[in-house]
């Protein structure tokens, strides 16, 4: 009879035990959890203030069309109805911003979208500080008849950045052109202490009474070491029945790009 006893009173010693491990399990796993969801709220609510931080900022960016201009065409290399756009940005905000997230959408007269480019887009620089203008140009294929083509909107998604570009001297500059061609060729000098493998450059091409006429785009992609120079050629196609410019405002670019980079996305404000 005692042996009945012990032996029941051990099982539910036993069961009370397995009860207070598996209770002590449980308010580990509690507690894990509980560790996770409140990683996880720390983590959405830093996320929250980052992008409510980035909001004040892209608030702050104001860039400005100060020149643009567009035409259509058949082209007949392509055997394609085209438009060529070119346009000239300013950064009007304190901020320093990478400008390359672009797109452009052509409309008919009737505001039907004909075409886009968004990757095709020649643009020269590609960060802007306070106060500098970008470049930018290209053409794209369109559908419809090219007398059908009415306007371009462009629109660019600024990014605050902490790349750097360097203003490149030009000397030796001349204008050339053949029946669909614009040229601008020169010498660029690297004035700067680090060779470099990137540098744009571009021009704003005007014609003899003032009127901006498209945009002038060439890279130089071999390595130019400090004190050096090389030569360049930029081209402007598809300016078929336009006069070979008279007048051009002209920079090179060098780009820098730092070991880690930040920045916050947004869509930048662009006035007409």
């Amino acid at each position: 009879m005692k042996k009945k006893m012990l032996i029941g009173t051990l099982a539910f010693g036993m069961l009370l035990a397995g009860c207070g491990k598996e209770q002590a399990t449980d308010k580990t796993v509690n507690e894990t959890s509980n560790g996770v969801h409140k990683t996880q709220e720390q983590a959405e609510s830093q996320a929250q203030a980052q992008a409510e931080e980035a909001a004040k900022q892209n608030a702050n960016i104001k860039l400005k069309t100060v020149e643009q201009t567009s035409h259509s065409f058949y082209d007949e290399i392509m055997e394609q109805n085209s438009v060529y756009y070119a346009a000239v940005i300013q950064n009007n905000s304190k901020e320093i911003v990478d400008v390359s997230s672009l797109s452009i959408a052509f409309l008919d007269k009737k505001g039907t979208v004909m075409g886009s480019a968004s990757s095709s887009v020649f643009i020269s620089p590609e960060v802007l500080e306070p106060g500098q203008k970008a470049y930018i140009s290209t053409t794209s294929e369109i559908s419809g008849k090219p007398e059908n083509y009415g306007e371009a909107k462009l629109t660019v998604s600024p990014e605050i950045t902490e790349r750097r570009t360097k203003v490149l001297p030009i000397s030796g500059v001349a204008l050339d052109s053949d029946e669909s061609n614009i040229f601008v060729k020169g010498m660029v000098k690297n004035t700067s202490k680090n060779p470099t493998d990137y540098i744009t450059i571009a021009a704003a091409l005007y014609s003899e009474d003032k009127k901006f006429v498209g945009v002038a785009y060439g890279q130089v992609q071999s390595t130019l070491n400090p004190n050096n120079s090389v030569a360049f050629t930029t081209v402007t196609p598809n300016l078929n029945g336009i006069d070979r410019p008279a007048n051009y405002a002209m920079d090179a670019f060098m780009y820098e790009w730092p070991k880690e980079t930040s920045g916050n996305d947004g869509d930048g404000e662009v006035t007409n």
